[in-house]
């Protein structure tokens, strides 16, 4: 059998939610790092007026990370 059928999902579909969680990770840091008024204006939130923290939006940003790793992680395990 070939490496690629006897993993539960494809490849593809692995790196697919490696780079989510990676992104999500990303947007959490910044969510936690900056405050409204700094956050880059496509990311939801930005508000010029408002000069407190997302603490919401970044932990949700992280959870988002984590059931994509973990995803991930289920989808690299081997067929029984």
């Amino acid at each position: 059998m070939s490496d690629q059928t006897s993993r539960i999902a494809p490849i593809w579909l692995t790196s697919l939610l490696v780079l989510v969680g990676v992104l999500c990770l990303v947007a959490g840091i910044v969510y936690f790092t900056k405050s409204a008024s700094t956050l880059p204006s496509f990311f939801p939130g930005h508000d010029v007026t408002i000069h407190r923290k997302h603490t919401r939006s970044g932990l949700g940003a992280i959870g988002l990370a984590v059931i994509a790793f973990v995803a991930a992680a289920f989808m690299m395990r081997r067929r029984a």
